[in-house]
Formats: structure tokens, sequence, C-alpha cells
């Protein structure tokens, strides 16, 4: 059994969850254009000079970190885990 607060589910937890979600989306995308670590590793994603899906597929080894820095808060917000991954689908 849990302890934690979580939002009800209903529209507005979703739709503002969406909204977070891709805000968040967004600066760790940007932080890892401008952090030098960050894109060494998301180098991988630009290195084509033809952007197709095979290239935009593509994710270096902390592709898999640095979202989940960015996740957290959001879920320290009462937003369910399940939910946030949702919206970040």
């Amino acid at each position: 059994m849990s302890d934690a607060i979580t939002r009800a589910l209903n529209w507005v937890t979703i739709v503002t969850c969406v909204l977070l979600a891709d805000l968040m989306y967004y600066w760790d995308h940007r932080l890892m254009h401008r952090i030098g670590v960050g894109w060494a590793t998301h180098t991988v994603h630009h290195s084509s000079r033809h952007f197709n899906m095979s290239v935009a597929y593509r994710f270096g080894p902390l592709d898999a970190v640095f979202p989940l820095l960015f996740s957290f808060p959001i879920v320290m917000l009462g937003y369910h885990p399940i939910l946030v991954l949702l919206a970040e689908v």
C-alpha cells in the first residue's frame, strides 16, 4: 500500500500531464544539444544528412537516462507514473 498522493484521473489531469510532458521533453532535448556530454551521446540522432525514420529513432546511451530526470518532477507533482509514461509516448 502506497501513501503517495496522486491526482484524480480526469480530462484536466490528462491534458495538463500531456502539456507538462511535452514541455519537459522540449527542455530535455534542448539540454541534450547544449551540454557537452549530452551532445556526445545525442549526436547519433543527428548523424545523417537525410532525416528519416531510421535516423529519428537512433538513441545514444544517455537518451534513456536524461528523460527520467525530467519526468520525475511531473510525478512529484502528483501525476501517476503510468499517466506520465503514456503522455510521453
